[in-house]
């Protein structure tokens, strides 16, 4: 068969079909995604499966990383240890060669400008937590869609990042207005604030951020006072426990 463009001479280019088959190579994943070759073999993350997986090219699979979050994204440094992405708390893990899990680096303060919109949805699942997450039915993921919307349409009345949805109204007042005054507060920090912020977490020490930053430590002491660093650390420590009490 002749197909394709004209060639230099005018003539056409000569192209073969073949026909190729898919066949399955592996079978009995949740959510397997974020493939890397590594080392002759593939490695995935199944967060629904709790860890981080590879498979030789007969497909034979093998757990390499058990995890109670959820695992995405994988790297490895130049020596050979294992990062990984922990979805959840949004940040790399790293694995040491005695296989104990430690932060290699904290993507939460890197997500500027901040255009990521949290939705938390409370309530029942239907049936198996399984791919695609968006046709997921049940209470909690109406819920969390609904969440979502709250966000965009601006409900609260000023900008947000974060809205809740649950079956006690009483709770979502509560974690709405707690949520909405924490936004404002990260919405208007400024780019030295949050310099300074992530320089002071960093160096666990105001004299070292200031270094760091070649600024003088009351320039830094400054914009980490007015980054309402203590304040958002406090809020998200309250957060965690009035969910937990009032959920678990």
């Amino acid at each position: 068969m002749n197909f394709g463009p004209l060639d230099a001479s005018g003539g056409t280019n000569d192209v073969t079909t073949e026909f190729l088959t898919a066949e399955p190579f592996l079978a009995g994943l949740f959510f397997g995604e974020c493939p890397r070759w590594h080392e002759g073999r593939l490695w995935y993350s199944d967060f629904f499966d709790r860890g981080v997986y590879s498979a030789s090219p007969q497909g034979e699979r093998r757990r390499e990383l058990a995890f109670e979050g959820e695992t995405g994204g994988l790297g490895w440094l130049p020596d050979g240890r294992l990062l990984f992405v922990s979805r959840l708390d949004r940040v790399v893990l790293r694995r040491e060669d005695d296989g104990s899990l430690v932060q290699h680096g904290d993507l939460r303060r890197r997500m500027r400008p901040l255009a990521l919109r949290i939705g938390i949805g409370i309530g029942e699942i239907q049936g198996r937590v399984r791919a695609p997450v968006n046709r997921l039915v049940g209470e909690a993921f109406t819920n969390a869609r609904a969440a979502i919307a709250d966000v965009k349409e601006g409900s609260q009345g000023y900008p947000t990042l974060t809205a809740c949805r649950s079956s006690k109204e009483s709770f979502d007042r509560i974690a709405n207005l707690v949520y909405g005054l924490n936004d404002t507060l990260v919405l208007d920090m400024t780019e030295a604030q949050w310099r300074a912020l992530n320089a002071y977490v960093e160096g666990d020490s105001v004299e070292r951020a200031a270094q760091t930053l070649r600024v003088s430590v009351s320039t830094l002491s400054r914009n980490l006072k007015r980054s309402h660093f203590r304040q958002l650390a406090e809020t998200a420590a309250t957060m965690e426990i009035f969910f937990g009490d009032s959920w678990v």
